[in-house]
């Protein structure tokens, strides 16, 4: 406590200080708790002597620690830490503990335990997995690189009635499960790039949790469908074709998104008259459209200044194609 180099009769001074003042008789209604290990070095000769001192108090309290895992003086609090924590909390409550002398018998690590056990996995809130099986993850998989606009949670958790999904410690979603043991959930709005991880568990009718599955992907700007630029000056992303074959529709995939040339993004519009002006790629069966064809409202209407504005109610957009 002194430090290296201390005069020999101030160390004498110090461990003087507590045996002068029990043996004075000072405070004899003071609240006093004692532990130690007979594996702490120090025991015999600075603790065990000195026991007889506090007999005139009224409550006095010793705890004798024998566990095994006490190697020497810096491993009997460690060890002691739950009996200590629990003692401050009664004292601070105003409980002040009459334990006396009371040992702590050494573990017995080979004892049988297959009772206990039994017993907490019965009334676990985790399940094991031979009980209930944690869910299966179809996409999105794991390691694999996923576009923001596409990113998808899809997989199968046979026997429960939800999953439940948390990213960094943070709850995020969780989404039911079908009869057949589907289930999916599409974010509400896409993720920022780079890596992620997300948790998941299933929940079964009585509210027990199977084990977690962890997915780490990681996610990338863009996506599948052509998109408007994201930024004010861009080019708008027009659908390739070769000349004299305009773009079409191929069977089985589905129409490309239409382009947006007028009015820009983000851009501000001079005057109460808004007008939309694009190109649409592919044939609907619905409509007698050629395969390319640039497009605009029928009639405008006048909307109120500002950012964010666009075309109110007229004729519907795109009923007039050129």
């Amino acid at each position: 406590m002194l430090g290296e180099g201390a005069p020999a009769h101030h160390a004498r001074m110090l461990d003087a200080l507590i045996p002068d003042l029990v043996r004075a008789g000072a405070n004899r209604n003071a609240n006093i708790y004692l532990l130690s290990s007979p594996q702490d070095e120090h025991y015999s000769l600075q603790v065990e002597p000195f026991l007889g001192l506090f007999q005139g108090y009224e409550n006095f309290n010793y705890l004798h620690s024998e566990s095994p895992t006490i190697t020497g003086h810096a491993t009997v609090t460690r060890r002691n830490v739950p009996a200590l924590v629990g003692l401050l909390n009664l004292l601070a409550d105003g409980y002040a503990p009459r334990l006396g002398f009371v040992r702590h018998a050494p573990e017995d690590f080979d004892a049988d335990r297959s009772a206990v056990d039994a017993y907490l996995a019965a009334t676990s809130k985790v399940q094991s997995p031979d009980h209930f099986p944690p869910p299966v993850v179809g996409t999105p998989r794991p390691g694999t690189e996923v576009a923001a606009t596409d990113l998808r949670f899809t997989g199968t958790a046979p026997g429960a009635v939800r999953v439940s999904m948390w990213k960094n410690g943070k709850f995020v979603a969780s989404p039911q499960v079908a009869p057949d043991g589907t289930w999916h959930w599409e974010p509400p709005k896409p993720w920022a790039r780079g890596k992620h991880s997300v948790k998941i568990f299933a929940v079964d009718p009585a509210g027990f949790h199977s084990g977690r599955v962890e997915v780490a992907f990681t996610v990338r700007a863009g996506g599948t469908a052509a998109r408007a630029p994201e930024h004010p000056g861009h080019q708008a992303h027009r659908i390739p074709e070769q000349p004299g074959h305009p773009a079409h529709q191929v069977p089985g995939q589905p129409l490309q998104a239409p382009e947006v040339h007028t009015p820009e993004p983000y851009a501000q519009v001079a005057g109460s008259v808004v007008r939309f002006t694009g190109l649409a790629a592919g044939r609907p069966r619905s409509a007698s459209v050629r395969a390319v064809s640039c497009w605009a409202p029928a009639r405008s209407r006048r909307t109120g200044s500002g950012p964010g504005t666009r075309a109110g109610r007229g004729r519907r957009a795109c009923t007039r194609w050129k």
